[in-house]
């Protein structure tokens, strides 16, 4: 995502970066892969900003994305977030049934998981915003990705 090229303060930016792309229907598939996608994105610059070398290295490293929030939730680790980074490992294992399956068996489960890993929180998300399963999924996508635009770790 790099340096917001309104001007705008990171954190908002991103989150007008969220509102256009995390999608509002109801297709889990389309809003689990583009939520993926968007927290792919925040993680990889959340580490490119850690390094001293050229951002190239990292692309040249090729993480998968197991590894990349494996390294990122390493460097930044702190306990009042294990939500979050429960969260966004459910939600790769649920990205990764819907890519690797013609008939994923597990979507209804991990939804459920994500749901409940952070049910504290998506709970207190507007009532129009989680009135049904793929609106809790996306309040769910949107906190995550939020905690990992504002996280503050110098």
């Amino acid at each position: 995502m790099t340096t917001p090229p309104t001007g705008e303060p990171k954190a908002i930016e991103g989150m007008r970066r969220l509102l256009r792309h995390l999608p509002q229907g109801d297709d889990l598939t389309l809003i689990v892969l583009k939520g993926h996608l968007l927290i792919e994105e925040q993680l990889t610059d959340m580490l490119e900003k850690r390094m001293t070398s050229k951002a190239s290295a990292l692309k040249k490293a090729r993480l998968q994305f197991s590894q990349l929030l494996a390294v990122v939730r390493g460097l930044t680790y702190v306990r009042e977030r294990a939500w979050m980074w429960t969260g966004i490992s459910k939600l790769n294992s649920l990205r990764n049934d819907l890519v690797h399956h013609i008939e994923p068996k597990r979507v209804e489960a991990l939804v459920k998981q994500i749901i409940q890993a952070l049910k504290v929180v998506v709970d207190l998300a507007p009532l129009g915003l989680r009135d049904n399963t793929a609106g809790r999924l996306r309040a769910a996508i949107a906190l995550m990705y939020a905690s990992l635009v504002t996280y503050d770790w110098k």
